[in-house]
């Protein structure tokens, strides 16, 4: 689920044979969770099996000894998802980066596994970039919906805040799933529930929150939505969470001091 689209990036050129698109060219084509705002100005393709690297304008050229990595999308050859985060490696910053593989690893119709992401880091020890990915591959979390999740729980906790879980199923009285938590602290009883654009557009889905929300408040549940201008306001939304938190009669186990 993107919740702005990615801006268009340079057009694609015919490959010739042993070559592939990578790096984020490869990532946005599968249509991955890029950073906010990216903008692509030139082509990354990998040549393999003994090619040079290409050179012309609009064009970086990379080469690469993997042989089979590439995989078709509308019939253009790109690297595969997991390698495309590889290669992304020696692009992106480290939380864009994590966001990245969340997107790879998430709740609907994920690309991988946390155990594949391991194996591919495991698998290629010298590749560029490859000391960023370790770096953030223990702070991967499978389950999101959406990139805004995921920045949003990286965010809670560059703030100080306890980590909450991804997606948690929420049961009602009798053990029912009635719903699923964006971001949960448990003990607390705190949802944190991250609207896009279409929470707002759709009226059925609006209708459909405001019930999801109030059935949550009756079972005791303390339910702060957050959008994109709250998401920049971010003294706000730390006070927001505070409160929800003095109000569960339970203090924070860390110092919130941290704003960013």
């Amino acid at each position: 689920m993107r919740d702005q689209p990615d801006a268009p990036g340079p057009t694609l050129h015919r490959l010739q044979p042993g070559q592939r698109y990578s790096h984020t060219t490869a990532a946005r084509l599968h249509g991955m969770w890029m950073p906010p705002g990216f903008v692509e100005n030139s082509l990354h393709v990998v040549s393999t099996a003994g090619r040079r690297a290409p050179r012309r304008r609009g064009v970086i050229g990379h080469r690469d000894d993997l042989i089979g990595g590439a995989v078709l999308v509308d019939g253009i050859a790109v690297s595969h998802p997991v390698q495309a985060w590889i290669e992304c490696g020696e692009l992106l910053a480290p939380r864009d980066l994590i966001v990245m593989a969340d997107g790879l690893v998430r709740r609907k119709a994920p690309f991988a596994t946390i155990a594949d992401l391991v194996v591919a880091v495991e698998c290629r020890p010298r590749h560029r970039g490859i000391v960023a990915l370790r770096t953030v591959l223990p702070h991967v979390r499978a389950g999101a919906d959406s990139a805004m999740e995921s920045l949003l729980r990286l965010a809670l906790i560059e703030c100080g805040f306890p980590e909450p879980a991804v997606n948690l199923p929420i049961p009602d009285r009798w053990g029912h799933v009635i719903a699923r938590g964006d971001l949960v602290w448990i003990e607390p009883r705190i949802i944190l529930e991250y609207e896009g654009d279409h929470h707002r557009r759709d009226p059925r889905q609006f209708a459909i929150d405001i019930d999801r929300v109030g059935l949550l408040e009756s079972l005791g549940w303390r339910v702060i939505r957050v959008d994109a201008a709250l998401f920049r306001r971010r003294g706000v939304l730390i006070d927001r969470i505070r409160a929800a938190w003095r109000q569960s009669g339970l203090d924070l186990p860390v110092e919130v001091t941290k704003i960013r």
